[in-house]
This record gives C-alpha cells, sequence and structure tokens, in this order.
C-alpha cells in the first residue's frame, strides 16, 4: 500500500488510474512479468489513451518513472 503523508491525494489517485490501465493492458497481452514489456508496447499502451497530449507526456513521465523504479530493484 503507498503511504498517503508524503504526496496529494490527486497524485495517488493519478497514480491508481494509470497503474490499472497499465495491469490491464498488461494483462490483455499475456504479461505476468515486467520485462516482457517492449518499447513498442509501451508506445502502444500510450496510443490507446484518449487524452491531451500534455496529459500524455505527464503520464508518460510517471511511467517512466515506473519502469526505472522496477529495473533499479
Amino acid at each position: 500500500m503507498i503511504s498517503h503523508e508524503s504526496g496529494a491525494p490527486g497524485t495517488y489517485r493519478k497514480y491508481r488510474l494509470l497503474l490499472k490501465k497499465f495491469r490491464e493492458f498488461s494483462e490483455s497481452r499475456g504479461f505476468v512479468l515486467i520485462d516482457q514489456w517492449q518499447p513498442n508496447d509501451v508506445r502502444e499502451f500510450r496510443t490507446a489513451w484518449a487524452i491531451s497530449p500534455n496529459t500524455a507526456s505527464r503520464r508518460l513521465s510517471m511511467l517512466k518513472s515506473f519502469f526505472e523504479y522496477c529495473v533499479s530493484q
């Protein structure tokens, strides 16, 4: 569970939404491991979003941070 002590509730809501969509996309592809994701999959995931380019850029930044965390661990 994510601690809400260090961030705004809206930020956590955005993270939960993005990770829910990430999980759904992963399941639709049959991915069970993070290393199954390839750059092309990220691009296809991005094209499925019906959002403005600015919002997409912010969400991609959040997704990039998630992948960097996974790689570092």
